[in-house]
C-alpha cells in the first residue's frame, strides 16, 4: 500500500519515507517514525521532498509515454492514453497536496512561534 492518490501519498508511503529520511543520529526514534509521529522538522521536510521528487519523476515518465503514443489509431491505445492521463492527474494532485502540506506546516510553525512570543 505504498501508493499515491489525488489526496496525496498514502500514510504507509510517508511512514516509509520518514524512516528512510531519518539521519543516523536519530535512528533511535525509528519506532516513533513507524507509528507515524513527526520526529523532526528536517526529517519531515526531507520525506515530503522525496515524495514530491518521486511524483515528479513519475509525471515525467508518464508524459514521455504519452508523447510516444502520438495519435493512436486503435481503440486499445486510446484506453492506454486515457489511463496515462488519469495517472498524470493523480500525480499532479498528489504533488499539490504535498506542497500544500508544507505550506500548512510552515504556517503552523509561525503560529506556534507567535504564540510563544506572546506568552
Amino acid at each position: 500500500n505504498l501508493t499515491v492518490s489525488s489526496e496525496g501519498p498514502s500514510w504507509r508511503l510517508m511512514v516509509a519515507l520518514r524512516l528512510l529520511s531519518l539521519p543516523q543520529t536519530l535512528h533511535h526514534l525509528w519506532r516513533a517514525a513507524l507509528h507515524g509521529q513527526v520526529v523532526g522538522e528536517k526529517t519531515e521536510a526531507r520525506s515530503n521532498h522525496t515524495a514530491r521528487t518521486l511524483c515528479q519523476q513519475l509525471l515525467k515518465d508518464t508524459q514521455m509515454a504519452l508523447d510516444k503514443c502520438g495519435q493512436p489509431d486503435r481503440e486499445q491505445l486510446e484506453v492506454v492514453k486515457a489511463l496515462r492521463k488519469e495517472e498524470m492527474w493523480i500525480l499532479e494532485c498528489c504533488v499539490k497536496a504535498l506542497k500544500d502540506s508544507v505550506h500548512l506546516d510552515d504556517e503552523m510553525s509561525s503560529c506556534k512561534a507567535n504564540l510563544g512570543a506572546m506568552s
